[in-house]
């Protein structure tokens, strides 16, 4: 990163850090938010900008430029990095509000009355705040996202394919709902019990689509009744 650079981008993040210091005081963020932006002012005012380089001869294995700050400046380019952070950490903080709304909703119903509609979306927000700190967590020590173990088709896409491929017979597309419901369970389990970052990314995103067909192999029994 030159020098210009690095003067642009500490200086969007020192705006970035004022900007969720106001949003701070209203509510609007937590604190785990404002001390992250924090953090990442610190290690661009310690990051020491790379020289104009001369005309000289390329030395093969050049060492890399030592930093103070408690997170590593990224391989990728610091816009990219500041950007993706900013924006997990903006999901990550929206679903904790939700689930923690649902909570506190769920404490106001009544013993006698059913709360499986609610508890499945406090499961739900809590899965998906999970999945950003996973990508936060990976982001922060390898400096990049995870790579999504399969394609990176758009998962409209995928469900529009599965969708095209459903059998019209209702016995056939309830056989194919049998099949695919035992390994949405797995699927869960192992989300619930994995510990390794990736995987857990991995297995976030195997569950989603499994849910997705389900709920579109549903809704296609349904039309058939």
């Amino acid at each position: 990163m030159t020098e210009q650079e690095w003067k642009n981008q500490r200086s969007k993040a020192s705006a970035n850090l004022e900007l969720l210091k106001m949003k701070k005081r209203g509510g609007l963020v937590s604190q785990e938010e404002l001390d992250e932006a924090s953090r990442i002012l610190n290690a661009l005012m310690t990051y020491q900008p790379e020289a104009v380089p001369e005309m000289a001869e390329i030395q093969p294995d050049c060492p890399t430029i030592p930093t103070k700050a408690g997170i590593e400046i990224p391989v990728m380019p610091v816009a990219e990095f500041t950007r993706l952070l900013e924006e997990l950490t903006l999901q990550k903080s929206e679903f904790h509000k939700q689930m923690a709304i649902r909570c506190n909703k769920l404490k106001d119903i009544p013993d006698h009355e059913s709360a499986k509609e609610l508890v499945d979306e406090i499961d739900h927000y809590y899965e998906r705040r999970t999945e950003m700190a996973v990508k936060i967590n990976f982001l922060k020590a390898n400096g990049r996202l995870p790579e999504d173990s399969g394609n990176n088709q758009p998962a409209e896409d995928l469900q529009l394919k599965f969708l095209e491929n459903l059998p019209a017979d209702k016995y056939e597309l309830s056989k194919l709902l049998t099949t695919i419901l035992p390994n949405l369970s797995k699927a869960r389990g192992k989300l619930q019990a994995v510990k390794d970052q990736v995987k857990r990314v991995h297995y976030s995103q195997k569950v989603a689509r499994l849910e997705a067909e389900v709920a579109l192999i549903r809704s296609r029994i349904k039309a058939l009744s």
